[in-house]
């Protein structure tokens, strides 16, 4: 009786993939009698005749176009006398995965908004099904089903699934996503002398976007409860008084991404000292060797003298009008050597209207 076998080259392929049958018959001990050879792959498919001998296997390369278990027999039986001897073994065949995945939003913030896949793959066997995500960004992977994942980084990435039904693959793209820089509401400041006026210049440091995609929106309070809001990149301000003041700047973009910041800090100026009069005049330093300094307050619109006169009292030292464009704290520089005055007490007379200050500036070495 002839001893039927045969091996298989895996156990389990997919859809479509070549599988190695290896015939381990290898003679008959009657010289008088052949074996004739009978093959039934399992999905309607038959053979009636050995595998041809290719060295020292007789071996043939099959494939199965859809999944399912099939069972593979062979049967051996002797021309003459009918002896037989069959042997069989079970192939599993998986179905190809059909691999879909999506995302929402497709524009985000680095940092701050998180994307969200979804995954439509679907096995036909019904098998599950694994997943290797690689996001597109060099750095981020995921085993789950449907990841949500949030860029470090600007740029524009493609995220690609991989999925798996037991090593047979299929892949699929999402749609690519446009990662923008990361809102900031990080400000500085620094101080500056413009129009005869001391001011602060808050500048916002969030200028990674260009086109710049971003609302401002600042507010400035005042320790005594003045308000005032701007909702420029840049923005001078001239505090008209000392004290503490609290600086807040929020920035958005129209994806909705957010963020601020807020700065406290103290102001402390002679220029800003407030005085008792009506136009909050005040001089320093006073006594000076020299160079002194005059402030008052104005609103828009008003005309504003200023005359400093001898010390026996007659003018044309130093005048000046000021016409105000802008409500504000102003101020003048007086360099009192320049006329080679001697040591004494010079009037100084600020008036706006009927509203007159004098005050006496007292040169000395």
């Amino acid at each position: 009786t002839p001893k039927a076998g045969f091996g298989l080259s895996k156990s389990e392929v997919c859809e479509g993939e070549v599988l190695a049958i290896n015939d381990l018959y290898v003679g008959h001990a009657d010289p008088n009698d052949r074996v004739l050879c009978a093959w039934n792959f399992g999905d309607g498919r038959k053979w009636n005749q050995q595998f041809v001998k290719k060295g020292a296997n007789r071996d043939s390369l099959w494939n199965y176009v859809q999944y399912g278990n099939y069972t593979i027999k062979q049967v051996l039986k002797t021309a003459k006398l009918g002896c037989k001897d069959s042997a069989t073994d079970l192939v599993v065949v998986n179905s190809i995965p059909n691999a879909k995945v999506t995302v929402s939003p497709l524009k985000v913030c680095a940092t701050m908004q998180t994307v969200q896949f979804t995954n439509q793959s679907v096995g036909a066997d019904g098998k599950p099904l694994t997943y290797d995500w690689a996001m597109g960004d060099g750095t981020g992977t995921s085993t789950q089903t449907s990841p949500s994942y949030l860029f470090g980084l600007p740029g524009k990435y493609t995220a690609r699934c991989i999925a798996n039904n037991r090593g047979c693959l299929d892949t699929a793209f999402a749609p690519q996503i446009e990662v923008v820089p990361a809102v900031s509401g990080a400000f500085g400041y620094s101080e500056f002398v413009k129009n005869q006026r001391l001011g602060w210049n808050f500048g916002a440091k969030d200028t990674l976007l260009l086109p710049l995609d971003r609302q401002f929106d600042w507010r400035f309070e005042h320790v005594g409860g003045e308000i005032s809001n701007a909702t420029d990149a840049v923005v001078d301000r001239y505090f008209e008084y000392n004290g503490n003041y609290k600086v807040k700047l929020v920035v958005s973009n129209s994806l909705g991404c957010r963020d601020s910041s807020e700065q406290q800090f103290d102001v402390n100026k002679a220029i800003l000292k407030n005085q008792a009069n009506d136009l909050n005049a005040y001089v320093f330093p006073n006594p000076t060797s020299n160079k002194t300094n005059y402030k008052f307050s104005a609103r828009k619109g008003d005309v504003v003298t200023v005359k400093m006169f001898t010390v026996i009292g007659q003018q044309g030292l130093y005048e000046r009008t000021w016409n105000i464009a802008e409500d504000g704290v102003y101020f003048d520089e007086i360099s009192m050597k320049r006329w080679n005055l001697s040591n004494g007490v010079y009037p100084l007379l600020i008036q706006r209207g009927d509203q007159r200050v004098e005050v006496k500036m007292i040169l000395m070495d």
